[in-house]
């Protein structure tokens, strides 16, 4: 959970003006007899409200030790207030323009900008009390010459950024991710990164719960940013890499096999395909270490041609890897990630699909498909996830990822 200062600052100088000008507000068109109190409730509940604010910026945010979800709600609290106080702002100024000469400002505050300012709200706290509950499962089906028509009808099952460590201790959304996951009757189940928010001990609730996903092929995935610990800070490089080795054992006593710079060849009969998974490929402040060339080699370790006839799959946590690396020096069919949330907003406006997400991700949720350099269909398939982190909520049609993936043989 990083705060940027400078964003902060526009935000906080913002709140402030908004309190500023409520407050006025309330001085100018409360009644008379009850201006008084009214100006003291609303003054009380903004230092609470700022209380709140100061707290999550003093909160040792980066000590592995203390909990990241309680500076989460009290942000999100923050937030969700001070969203909607904007919101009644835009339309009371909306009423100055409309009733500038007219006594009916205050009445169109009252019943326009009060309740526009109350459904931002409940929206808000929705997202927060059903919308992050509520399982969504894509259907996607992937068509492709490459693919051996033994393979055909294969069924992968994704699922992404699970961010553990804002559930707490609270295991039954995930115990219900497992059952939907379960219940696809999957041949090979994968995972695009990000098990946690800071620390490897985040999962340790959860490693009995995720140990119930079962596929005849086998359960696969790679770590995402969150996963090495890069959003803490550790006394000594003991510590640190102690967490990295709890994260492997977690993974492990799951029976999960995570693809660090690795693949695997998914056989069926005569015929096979290549798993690839790499690892976080990253952007500042995170290295990248992602190595598509390292990832796909042979038992004996020599070097393959990413470009050969063999139908890949590669398992990389950020998207952008596929249009910054992928697509330029490779033939990858089918390429999943996550990462982007689609920062957690997601909005159907006229049949487009739209989430603030698009800004800073290109391919932020759903299936993309290029040409390789051969010509060949290329796929990238991005999951919008099952957690949470920033904020505990997911708003609109952002709803918990779980991705059913069905190959086809071209000639089936």
């Amino acid at each position: 959970m990083r705060i940027q200062l400078l964003p902060a600052l526009l935000i906080f100088i913002l709140a402030l003006l908004t309190d500023w000008y409520i407050y006025s507000n309330v001085r100018k068109y409360a009644r008379p007899q009850r201006r008084k109190f009214l100006s003291w409730i609303y003054a009380v509940s903004a230092v609470i409200c700022w209380g709140l604010a100061i707290a999550v910026f003093v909160w040792p945010k980066k000590d592995p030790n203390e909990p990241i979800i309680i500076p989460m709600w009290l942000l999100f609290t923050f937030l969700s207030i001070y969203i909607s106080k904007f919101i009644y702002c835009m339309f009371s100024l909306c009423g100055l323009c409309i009733f500038r000469n007219s006594g009916k400002r205050g009445k169109w505050n009252l019943w326009v900008g009060v309740p526009a300012a109350s459904l931002v709200f409940i929206f808000m706290w929705w997202g927060v009390l059903f919308t992050r509950n509520e399982i969504d499962v894509r259907n996607v089906e992937i068509r492709s010459e490459r693919l051996p028509k033994s393979m055909d009808g294969l069924k992968i099952v994704q699922i992404s950024d699970l961010h553990l460590g804002t559930w707490g201790t609270d295991t039954t959304f995930v115990s219900n991710l497992v059952d939907s996951v379960n219940a696809r009757h999957a041949d090979i189940v994968v995972f695009t990164g990000d098990f946690v928010n800071r620390v490897a001990a985040e999962a340790n609730p959860f490693v009995p719960v995720l140990r119930r996903i079962k596929a005849p092929m086998g359960v696969y995935g790679v770590y995402g940013n969150h996963d090495y610990g890069g959003y803490a800070e550790w006394p000594n490089e003991e510590s640190y890499h102690a967490n990295l080795e709890l994260m492997g054992r977690n993974t492990e006593s799951m029976g999960w096999k995570i693809l660090s710079n690795a693949s695997v060849k998914l056989k069926n009969e005569s015929d096979s395909i290549a798993l690839i998974g790499v690892e976080n490929w990253g952007e500042p402040p995170f290295n990248q270490l992602g190595d598509l060339v390292k990832a796909y080699h042979d038992p004996e370790g020599k070097g393959q041609d990413l470009n050969d006839g063999i139908f890949k799959v590669l398992l990389t946590h950020n998207p952008n890897h596929w249009d910054e690396v992928v697509r330029k020096i490779s033939n990858v069919d089918l390429t999943l990630s996550g990462h982007t949330h689609a920062m957690q907003m997601e909005f159907d406006i006229g049949g487009h699909k739209f989430s603030p997400s698009e800004w800073k991700y290109p391919k932020w949720g759903g299936l993309y498909e290029e040409k390789s350099i051969g010509n060949t269909p290329m796929y990238l398939y991005v999951n919008i996830g099952a957690g949470t982190v920033g904020f505990p909520a997911r708003l609109g049609k952002a709803l918990p990822e779980v991705t059913e993936i069905t190959l086809r043989s071209a000639d089936h």
